[in-house]
């Protein structure tokens, strides 16, 4: 968490942890808090594909579905 109380990281909803790997963006003017893009994905640890869903307000992980 930081200070103002936002997460420095999104919950895996697989394994429920923290996902190093998807940090937030570097704060800018516009955003001064820790933030992420919607659309952007990655691969947990523990090898859940995953994917950023985010409205500008609220962002959280979800499992990606690759239609198969």
């Amino acid at each position: 968490m930081t200070r103002a109380g936002y997460k420095q990281l999104l919950d895996c909803p697989a394994c429920g942890n923290p996902c190093k790997e998807l940090p937030p963006y570097a704060e800018t003017p516009q955003h001064r808090f820790p933030w992420w893009q919607d659309g952007d994905y990655a691969v947990c640890a523990c090898g859940a594909d995953l994917i950023v869903v985010a409205d500008g307000e609220v962002a959280y992980l979800k499992e990606r579905d690759h239609g198969c």
